[in-house]
């Protein structure tokens, strides 16, 4: 979802579908729900109720509430109106981020990739010029 990608993207390869896969998006709500999570739990413990004490990874579970069947527009949209309706604002945020990268995500759903072996790579690579920082590779072949 990043700019830069995308525009990179762009230029690369014009006719291809920017695809945004599940990660992403299974990451940006886990970071609302556990934010929601934590505020709701605060509050809780200032009334002395300890309900959701230790209930963190319920909350971030995958639930297998989902079927293929449902149509990617509508299921969105349906989720931005309950969002809207609790103006919950981690959650709004994420849904304006998702309004933003809709296609991306549509493209998903009909392609079915993402770039997971890309991003491990860079992964890879980013560990390395970490561990490397301050190595004078010059010095070691003299």
């Amino acid at each position: 979802m990043w700019k830069a990608f995308q525009n990179a993207a762009k230029v690369c390869i014009p006719s291809a579908d920017i695809v945004h896969g599940r990660f992403h998006l299974v990451q940006y709500l886990n970071n609302a729900v556990d934010i929601t999570r934590r505020a709701e739990n605060k509050k809780l413990i200032a009334q002395n109720d300890d309900r959701l004490k230790g209930t963190k990874y319920l909350w971030l579970k995958n639930s297998d509430n989902l079927t293929d069947k449902q149509e990617a527009i509508d299921f969105f949209n349906n989720q931005v109106k309950n969002i809207e309706t609790i103006k919950n604002i981690s959650l709004l945020k994420v849904a304006k981020t998702f309004k933003n990268h809709l296609q991306g995500l549509i493209d998903y759903t009909k392609h079915r990739v993402s770039n997971t072996m890309a991003e491990c790579i860079n992964m890879t690579i980013q560990q390395i010029k970490f561990k490397a920082r301050g190595l004078n590779l010059l010095r070691l072949s003299v």
